[in-house]
This record gives C-alpha cells, sequence and structure tokens, in this order.
C-alpha cells in the first residue's frame, strides 16, 4: 500500500502543478455536445480536470494515471473510458462530458473532491497530499467491502514493478494455462460488479491463485491487508527467467550472494525513490 506521508520530491511536483494549471476561470456548461454551430469545449473544465491529475499524486510523485481514474469509475457503477479522459485533457470536445454531467462527478468522486469543483465560480485549493491519503483511504477499505471491490482492490495493489496493474488478459491467459477457464471480459465485468455480487467460487479462486491469495480473501469478514511489492514478487517468481536466475544465485558464495542482493537493492531504489528495503529474518 503506497505510504500516506508524500515525500519532498512529491510535495514540491504538487506545489508547482497546482501553480501551472490551477484555474479560477468560471466553468460554463460545455457546448461541446450543441447541435447549433461548431463545437466548443469548456476550457475552465480542462483546466480544472487536468488540475486535479497534477496536484493529487501518489506518495511516489507520480500522477494517478487516467487508466487508474477510468478503473476506478467504471468499477463503482460509472462509465467511462481513457479515449474520452484524454481527448477532454487535450482539449477537445467529447460527447455529453459535461462539467455538471454524472461522468464529471465520478471523476471528482475517484480523486475525493465535491463535484461542485468543477461547477464553482472559483473552486477551492487542492491539498494534493490529502487527497491522496483519502483515496489511499479508500482502497484499503475495499478489501472489507463486496467482491468486485475485493477483486478491485486485488487489482490496484498488486501491481507489476512498473507500477502498471496485470491486464486482465494476463491473468485470463495464466488461469487458463494452468487448468482454470475464464475470458478477460469476464474478469473486467467481474471488477466493475457487472456479473453480481455473488459470482462462483471457482473464478474467485483462479484469480486469488494468480495473485497469491486464498479463496478466503473473498468472503472473510476482515481479511489482511495485502503487500502488493511481494505479492507481485510471488506473481514474477513463476516467470521462467526468474526460475533461472534463482539456480544461479544459488551457485554462489554467501560472499557473492550479498554482493547481488546489495546490487538488487541499489536498482530498486533508483527504480522507486519509496522503496523500503525488506528486513531479513535472523536465526536466533
Amino acid at each position: 500500500m503506497a505510504d500516506e506521508h508524500s515525500t519532498q520530491a512529491a510535495n514540491g511536483a504538487r506545489s508547482e502543478s497546482a501553480k501551472r494549471v490551477a484555474s479560477s476561470r468560471p466553468a460554463a456548461e460545455s457546448t461541446a455536445n450543441s447541435g447549433d454551430g461548431p463545437a466548443v469545449v469548456d476550457e475552465a473544465f480542462v483546466d480544472r480536470l487536468n488540475n486535479l491529475f497534477a496536484a493529487v499524486l501518489q506518495a511516489n510523485g507520480q500522477e494517478y494515471s487516467v487508466s487508474y481514474a477510468v478503473r476506478w469509475v467504471n468499477a463503482t457503477g460509472g462509465g467511462t473510458s481513457r479515449e474520452r479522459i484524454n481527448a477532454l485533457r487535450k482539449g477537445k470536445p467529447v460527447k455529453d462530458l459535461r462539467p455538471d454531467s454524472d461522468e464529471a462527478a465520478k471523476i471528482a468522486a475517484f480523486f475525493r473532491v465535491p463535484t461542485s469543483y468543477f461547477l464553482d465560480p472559483v473552486p477551492p485549493e487542492i491539498d494534493g497530499a490529502e487527497q491522496n491519503r483519502l483515496i489511499q483511504q479508500r482502497l484499503s477499505s475495499y478489501r472489507r467491502g463486496t467482491i468486485p471491490q475485493r477483486v478491485y482492490y486485488l487489482f490496484t495493489t498488486v501491481v507489476q514493478a512498473d507500477g502498471r496493474p496485470y491486464p486482465a488478459t494476463d491473468v485470463a491467459r495464466w488461469i487458463n494455462a494452468n487448468g482454470g477457464k475464464i475470458t478477460n471480459v469476464y474478469i473486467q465485468k467481474l471488477a466493475s460488479g457487472e456479473r453480481g455480487e455473488r459470482p462462483q467460487a471457482s473464478y474467485l479462486q483462479w484469480i486469488g491463485k494468480f495473485f497469491g491469495v486464498g479463496l478466503s480473501f473473498f468472503y472473510d469478514e476482515d481479511p489482511p491487508e495485502i503487500d502488493g511489492q511481494y505479492q507481485n514478487a510471488i506473481i514474477m517468481l513463476r516467470d521462467p527467467d526468474s526460475a533461472e536466475l534463482q539456480q544461479l544465485y544459488g551457485r554462489l558464495s554467501p560472499l557473492q550472494q550479498e554482493g547481488v542482493r546489495q546490487l538488487m537493492i541499489t536498482l530498486a531504489r533508483d527504480n522507486d525513490p519509496t522503496f523500503v528495503e525488506p528486513q531479513r529474518e535472523h536465526a536466533d
């Protein structure tokens, strides 16, 4: 789970982003969907949307991706797409996406700001660190929520080394190759709640196997928090290349193994400034 305390770099990025993008222009109703004359984009709406992405950063200082926001919106009863949000962020007209639309309200809800953020003549200042804390707090609560929320929690918490979620196609491919049977479309609909709140346990069991958790995760009243980095390591160790590295590592002397370990820690820290070195258990 992301650390609630932002790094200095993240705070600096938030401050600069907010200064650069924040707009006090009144938001007017978009005429992009008007049938009279050429489509016109509500520039204040565009500015405020971009301000949210620029000001509300993750603990590592990176923006929440459009895909991340879209996944949450669609998993919680809304409807949008990367194409629609990306087009609006670039200042292009998008059919029915207005400051007062339900779609805009769900985008605001993702960032934990009121819908009025897009509508008020002068929007409130955004506290990026606080909004990120609220987003992470909400995510943590999903492990105790409905089954679709728990599936969403897994996909959002157990991510690849570059921070991207595992695509449903990759999950389905692994399941089907290991004795299960599922489609990526079904997985996507399960995460969005379109398959109801009580899907077949067999599907959940296979999804759990991919992420390295038991079936009880989906049914226990208060399942333990998931260590995303640890679970991702389990997934990565299934890769044949990882198995080869383990075999080579086993042929090294203890001193050489420690040298390799320190090198990997350095590389991991270079890739992610928030990386925390795992604690080693020492025998008594």
